[in-house]
């Protein structure tokens, strides 16, 4: 009788783990699926935005560079001919040369980012100088030494962020100054936008609202951390701390990266382990385990090719 009652637990335990194993899978899957969609939403939105600005560019302000060559001849023709309707195409004139810059600096907002390393930089301080010129606030942006971004995806991701925090600053908040500044610390990059608006609420909602949860995946896709919080001098403060590729960590390409063990005994928690360390460049997964001692094992094994190792489990944890 115990040994059928033994048997039979062990048989239900069995059953437990195969439908906690698949919950797991099901649950992994829809987060990767979820991942994936939330990424080519992005993707195909940036595209056409790219699209739109290339046709404001070439389509809208090459017509209204045309209408303009136009009107200046018949303006020449009409004071020629010593008309007063002279002056009023010079005024249709001129408010079709404004329609041209301002079609050019919505096409620029639209696709803003260049190839080069330095474009965020350049693009950053020519969106504060656009935003500064349309919505009559001082918008400015700083940036102590030159931060060169060579992926060109995180540069448009930068640049969307600071964008849409503008847009709420001035839309929202009602600020009429406000800073964009860039710079590079010790360990990471950081992008700031403060305003001296009414700021954020005291608690945010649970339900946060679009533009923050965008920025924060924009900020998340780039391996970042999004913060935003009411400044102490007022206002509000939004931060986003990344880790740019140096001119120095590209010249290092060769140089070895640490390898990490894992040990968890939930493959779920090791697979998020595993995507947060390939995040970094200098980490790499050689092996995981369910259990500290065959962990050791393992480790504990002669190889040339492990300069170090680092060890994580719920259970048990093991250091160099």
């Amino acid at each position: 009788m115990i040994v059928w009652l033994l048997a039979r637990l062990r048989s239900l335990y069995h059953n437990l783990e195969a439908q906690v194993r698949q919950r797991t899978a099901a649950l992994t899957d829809e987060m990767v699926e979820r991942e994936r969609l939330e990424r080519e939403l992005l993707e195909v939105s940036e595209r056409e935005q790219r699209r739109i600005g290339q046709d404001l560019h070439d389509g809208l302000c090459q017509h209204l560079t045309g209408a303009t060559l136009a009107g200046q001849v018949l303006e020449g023709k009409l004071a020629a001919l010593n008309l007063p309707e002279s002056g009023r195409c010079h005024k249709m004139v001129e408010l079709m040369e404004e329609g041209i810059d301002l079609s050019r600096k919505l096409a620029k907002g639209l696709y803003p980012v260049e190839m080069a390393a330095d474009g965020l930089m350049l693009a950053l301080e020519e969106y504060a100088a656009t935003t500064s010129e349309l919505f009559k606030v001082a918008c400015r942006f700083e940036c102590d030494s030159p931060v060169l971004i060579h992926d060109t995806a995180t540069a448009g991701h930068l640049y969307r962020i600071a964008q849409e925090a503008v847009g709420n600053a001035i839309k929202h908040g009602k600020a009429r100054n406000i800073l964009i500044r860039l710079e590079v610390g010790e360990e990471s990059t950081g992008l700031s936008i403060k305003d001296d608006g009414t700021g954020l609420p005291e608690s945010l909602p649970k339900n946060r609202g679009i533009g923050l949860r965008i920025m924060a995946h924009r900020s998340a896709m780039i391996g970042g951390t999004f913060a935003a919080r009411r400044d102490e001098a007022g206002g509000t403060l939004l931060t986003c701390a990344f880790r740019a590729e140096s001119e120095s960590s590209k010249t290092a390409v060769n140089k070895p990266k640490i390898k990490i063990f894992l040990v968890d005994d939930h493959p779920l928690v090791r697979e998020w382990l595993t995507n947060l360390i390939h995040q970094q460049p200098d980490l790499v997964v050689c092996g995981e385990s369910e259990e500290a001692p065959h962990a050791l094992q393992e480790i504990s094994r002669p190889s040339p090719t492990w300069p170090s190792w680092t060890s994580h489990s719920s259970t048990a944890r093991a250091s160099s």
